[in-house]
């Protein structure tokens, strides 16, 4: 039932991402993509981690960036015409936090709420990975080396704990 639920709620929201406005159609459908990838290999970390379930991680990388739909639809709907970086900005400064509403009003559980509100925060505590740390991961590696390349630049040595928390010693070597 719940692998069903997942594919219908996937299909459902591909199908959310559309735009008369060129610029914010292709960074909706860049957004499906990347959602999609960031699926795929949150359920692959995932299954390295005995207590987190494959299945709800590949959930939890497919809604990640939700908060980029209703950016982008607000963006639509008040007859704005951004260029892509301008959109950039907007939904890089919004996101997270229209994630989390969005998520909240649709009554997700609260793991996959976080998610959407704190996969690029990687000053998160605790011992063991969580879907969080999973999607946190498994995003720049969907992004490739340009954005690890800005971990590094940007200070973020904590990206390095929270990849060490889902590839642990007892897992695979790191």
């Amino acid at each position: 039932y719940r692998l069903l639920h997942n594919i219908v709620l996937a299909l459902t929201v591909g199908e959310m991402f559309r735009s008369a406005n060129p610029v914010i159609n292709q960074r909706l459908k860049s957004f499906w993509e990347h959602s999609r990838r960031v699926a795929a290999i949150s359920y692959v970390i995932a299954l390295r981690q005995k207590h987190l379930q494959p299945e709800h991680a590949m959930m939890a990388g497919l809604i990640h960036d939700i908060g980029t739909l209703p950016v982008c639809l607000f963006a639509a709907k008040k007859g704005m015409s951004p260029d892509a970086e301008t959109l950039e900005s907007l939904i890089r400064k919004c996101h997270e936090q229209a994630g989390r509403r969005l998520l909240k009003s649709w009554n997700f559980p609260q793991d996959l709420i976080d998610v959407a509100a704190e996969h690029e925060d990687f000053h998160r505590d605790g011992e063991r990975a969580d879907y969080v740390d999973v999607v946190a991961v498994a995003n720049p590696l969907d992004m490739g080396a340009a954005k690890i390349t800005a971990w590094d630049n940007g200070g973020h040595s904590s990206a390095l704990v929270t990849v060490k928390k889902c590839f642990t010693k007892s897992t695979v070597d790191i």
